[in-house]
């Protein structure tokens, strides 16, 4: 019984960790046309929140030693409640710019104290319950990005960005009735080491691997987030059909970043599901960019699926396999998306920057064969050290 609680209360918290930034993209023409933002402003909206979960992952360490883990994931899901309900009376820029800095903060804390959470709870099963992790959090992504648009129309663009408040207060108060107090860290003898301090971790060449790994998969997951819709709209595809590029890609990535980490834990290496996937993601790139009918499209955002669903949880349970207790892993995991997530602020915002200036959309794909190039070269010479 307890086991099931305590996957239950993943799925439920990891369920809040991306429909904040997922819903903004069906939106953006209704924010284009309501607020006059350029394609840079909109980008802020998802650079944001992802700038602030790499900026406030520094403080998990932190937090977990002076609040714990229960209290601090009850009260962040609290502060993303408030944050979501001010969108329903938004009327802003400046105001969608706020809730996404908080949002973004909470994301950054309580995803590492996730991880530390399986680590402990799941010590024998670690890559299922990543694949759990990812799924729960896909299905909000997914659920998110396909219903903002069809509540913008019935109600309004408020609504469709800010009706998610519910499930985080929900998802707080679920969490506070079911998860454990925390549990006592052991006091240190002359038998036991010191605990891992971040100025240590960031000197090895491991530290700088996972960070750079995280950041370059998480950039072409947020990039497909803020420009498919866009992307296809240069392709002269209708708005409806830009939607529902966007949702299948979404529902695609969901599906396998479950099954590629449950199957990772039955055959192969992580070594080579890592060049499986970023093999799919560089093809991807190639395929949308070569692409001009619906075969193709479906073909690429497929490939894109397997390998940006598959890469994620890989970055994720890297920092699991590199770590022997659940506060190293939740430091590892804290610091790996601290400067990965900065990174992936900037490489969208890069992007609108770049598709502003000079109206090409084809960077999009472009980074994807890039990034994908980068992380098979990394993840290759950092899993061959294990």
């Amino acid at each position: 019984m307890k086991i099931f609680k305590n996957v239950a209360l993943v799925i439920i918290v990891a369920f809040n960790l991306r429909w904040g930034i997922t819903s903004v993209s069906p939106v953006v023409d209704y924010l284009k046309l309501k607020l006059s933002l350029s394609n840079f402003q909109v980008s802020l909206l998802t650079s944001i929140p992802v700038f602030c979960m790499g900026i406030f992952a520094f403080f998990v360490g932190l937090l977990q030693t002076k609040y714990g883990r229960k209290r601090s994931i009850f009260y962040l899901l609290l502060l993303m409640f408030v944050a979501a309900a001010t969108r329903l009376g938004s009327h802003s820029f400046i105001s969608l710019c706020l809730s996404a800095f908080i949002i973004g903060l909470t994301i950054a804390i309580i995803g590492p104290m996730l991880s530390g959470f399986i680590k402990e709870q799941f010590p024998h099963h670690q890559g299922s319950m990543v694949g759990v992790y990812s799924l729960s959090m896909g299905v909000g992504a997914t659920v998110a990005s396909g219903a903002a648009l069809s509540l913008s129309h019935r109600y309004s663009w408020q609504v469709g960005l800010g009706i998610w408040s519910v499930i985080a207060l929900v998802s707080a108060l679920v969490w506070q009735l079911g998860a454990a107090d925390d549990k006592k860290a052991p006091k240190l003898t002359s038998q036991t080491s010191s605990p891992l301090k971040v100025s240590e971790l960031l000197q090895t060449k491991q530290m700088w691997a996972l960070i750079l790994y995280f950041g370059f998969q998480s950039g072409i997951y947020y990039s497909a987030v803020a420009w498919t819709t866009s992307f296809f709209s240069s392709r002269n595809l209708p708005a409806a059909k830009n939607t529902l590029y966007l949702t299948v890609m979404m529902v695609l990535i969901t599906a396998c970043s479950f099954i590629i980490p449950s199957l990772m834990d039955r055959f192969g290496s992580t070594k080579n599901w890592n060049i499986f996937c970023t093999v799919a993601a560089l093809f991807s790139g190639l395929t949308f960019w070569l692409g001009s009918n619906d075969w193709a499209y479906f073909v690429a955002i497929l490939l894109f699926a397997i390998g940006s669903g598959g890469l994620f949880p890989i970055s994720l349970l890297l920092p699991l396999q590199f770590s022997t207790q659940a506060d190293e892993a939740s430091l590892k995991t804290g610091l790996m998306q601290a400067g990965g997530y900065i990174m992936a602020g900037i490489i969208p915002l890069a992007l609108g920057s770049l598709m502003d200036w000079t109206g090409n959309y084809l960077y999009l794909p472009l980074n994807y064969v890039l990034s994908s190039v980068i992380m098979l070269i990394i993840g290759t010479r950092l899993l061959s050290e294990k």
